[in-house]
């Protein structure tokens, strides 16, 4: 289990960019996202290698027998990624064959030589190695938009953590106020009861809601400390390690809310296939299935191969065979050869187009159903974000309203003509009504973060801070 100490970050104000930024760079579900990537790229590079250019050698030599039979070759062998052609070529030498094998014999200085194998048919247009080159190249796309999906995820969460401890930090001022209200209250109230104005018994009333008090604000710092652990998870230094947020790094205030207008958002609704990352998601692994399915109607073709080849001798003429059909052997050759093969029952192609085929329309149908979801869930993502905006109006006018009441049962209590109750009921319904107004601002703030996650795009393009 790896042991890590957490570092205490001790500046100015934390912003949600710098936030974002350290997510990004040191969140370890992302890194890991990444290196799926890499892998991706290295299964590519790895599918690219049957491409690879070959050299060969081998020699041989009878040790029995009225032939001596001696042989040696090296040469290079080099497969296209077109047209499925197969080139090899290199030198060779041979002697003391049997004449039926004379084709082996090279003059006593070797023979160079040249093939090509290029199938007519099966193979031309796809193979099993360009399939896998192809296939690797849509897995590095998958895993990519599987990055970017992650990605759009983490940042989610990371803004939702972050305004939740913005949040928490300012009830936390409310309860503070609360407390400061009672503190400066029992002076009065002391001063009161000396000159005999009140009976004694406020005082202790008072002194009880100060009590009361001091326990909300203990739990309001608790819950801070804990918004700010579970911030601290996306904030990280170079090496990866947490780093926990100091309460003078608060902001002072939430960004103002923006409404987003509607053509806006039948603009983002059409660019929904081009911009979330499960949609194209389903994209390719179509693309992928139509290169299989190439490679299963590939396979029910018959093959039909040309193999071109030619050699020469170097050096002096050499002759082999009876006297009566002796025959030079440092001749320029040049051999053409056709192969043809054809699968009767071609089950394996059939199988595979059959498997590709209905793999098809099962992603199609699962592309459907995810492009309507993706529909509903940004028109949801709109509702949501104007309504938060309207009850952030909403509710910052009924704290005002509150504030109001507050003060008016205040100067009552301070002539007389109210009581302790009265005032900590409104001084309890003001705090009540502020703690509204920082949900509604922090519910707005986390639909900013909803509706970029349901675009597909964590950028500015919404008209609000990011």
């Amino acid at each position: 289990m790896t042991l890590w100490v957490m570092a205490v970050l001790v500046s100015a104000p934390l912003e949600l960019d710098s936030v974002l930024g350290s997510t990004r760079q040191h969140y370890p579900k992302l890194l890991a996202a990444e290196e799926k990537v890499d892998e991706a790229r290295g299964k590519l590079l790895g599918n690219r290698g049957v491409f690879d250019l070959k050299l060969g050698a081998d020699a041989g030599r009878d040790v029995l027998g009225f032939y001596e039979r001696n042989e040696a070759s090296v040469g290079l062998k080099q497969s296209l990624s077109f047209g499925g052609i197969a080139l090899s070529g290199g030198y060779r030498y041979g002697e003391d064959f049997p004449p039926y094998d004379g084709k082996l014999f090279t003059s006593d200085q070797g023979e160079g030589f040249l093939k090509a194998n290029i199938p007519l048919w099966q193979d031309r247009a796809i193979d099993a190695r360009r399939l896998g080159v192809r296939v690797a190249e849509v897995e590095i796309d998958l895993a990519q938009l599987s990055l970017r999906q992650t990605e759009l995820e983490i940042l989610g969460k990371a803004t939702t953590t972050y305004w939740k401890w913005v949040a928490t930090g300012q009830k936390l001022e409310i309860v503070e106020r609360l407390l400061k209200l009672a503190e400066t209250r029992q002076q009065a109230v002391e001063r009161q009861v000396q000159q005999g104005s009140a009976p004694e018994i406020l005082l202790r009333d008072n002194m009880r809601l100060i009590v009361s008090r001091r326990g909300q604000l203990v739990g309001a710092r608790r819950d801070l400390r804990e918004a700010a652990l579970q911030l601290s998870l996306f904030i990280r230094d170079g090496e990866g390690t947490p780093i926990l947020p100091d309460d003078n790094q608060l902001p002072e205030e939430f960004p103002e809310p923006i409404a987003l207008e509607t053509g806006d958002l039948n603009v983002h609704l059409e660019a929904l296939p081009e911009t979330r990352p499960d949609l194209l998601f389903f994209e390719q692994v179509l693309q992928r299935l139509a290169i299989e399915r190439r490679f299963g109607e590939n396979l029910g073709a018959p093959t039909v191969d040309v193999s071109v080849e030619a050699s020469q001798d170097a050096g002096d003429s050499v002759f082999y065979g009876s006297s009566s059909s002796e025959r030079s052997i440092n001749e320029t050759e040049l051999g053409i050869g056709l192969t043809f093969e054809l699968p009767i029952q071609r089950r394996k192609g059939r199988g595979e187009v059959m498997r590709t085929s209905a793999a098809t329309r099962r992603v199609q149908a699962d592309l459907d159903l995810a492009g309507q979801e993706a529909n509903t869930e940004l028109r949801r993502a709109f509702v949501r974000l104007n309504a938060a905006r309207e009850q952030v109006d909403l509710d910052r006018e009924a704290y005002q309203l509150s504030l109001q009441l507050e003060e008016a049962e205040r100067r009552r209590f301070q002539l007389g003509q109210s009581n302790l109750l009265f005032v900590n009921q409104r001084e309890i319904t003001s705090a009540d009504d502020a703690s509204k107004v920082i949900e509604a601002l922090r519910n707005y703030q986390e639909a900013v973060a909803f509706y970029r996650v349901a675009r597909g795009v964590w950028g500015s393009g919404i008209g609000v801070a990011p």
